[in-house]
């Protein structure tokens, strides 16, 4: 990849997050670049954003919307970054909250979900550190 597209690459993830703090109201809009950023490679496209990226997976995945599909793209999405990160990144998805997204979401229909957030994050990250 050169300079240039990964320049582009991160203003477009930028812009994506920015959208996704500040316009919270439409539900529509927050499905979309949740939709948009599913396209990029988990977590690796999102290394230079990180912990913000992983802030704004927990708060929209935690937002409620009529038919549930906001909720099912941001705990998928938080899924992928629980399954693909290692050492003080585990730690930090523990810390901000992934494990207690999968375990509200796990008491309907994700269940599943639950169980690999659960192993992954407490394969790495002392119980005391889990949020």
């Amino acid at each position: 990849m050169n300079f240039v597209f990964i320049y582009y690459y991160r203003q477009i993830i930028i812009v994506l997050l920015t959208a996704i703090e500040n316009i919270t109201e439409s539900v529509t809009l927050l499905r979309n670049c949740g939709l948009t950023l599913f396209n990029f490679s988990i977590p690796g496209d999102f290394q230079f954003q990180f912990e913000r990226v992983v802030k704004n997976l927990v708060k929209l995945a935690l937002t409620e919307d009529r038919d549930g599909l906001l909720q099912r793209i941001y705990v998928h999405m938080c899924n992928s970054i629980v399954c693909h990160v290692e050492g003080d990144q585990k730690k930090l998805v523990g810390k901000l909250g992934i494990v207690r997204v999968s375990i509200l979401h796990g008491l309907g229909q994700i269940n599943s979900v639950v169980i690999i957030y659960v192993i992954n994050v407490l394969n790495k990250v002392p119980i005391g550190e889990v949020t």
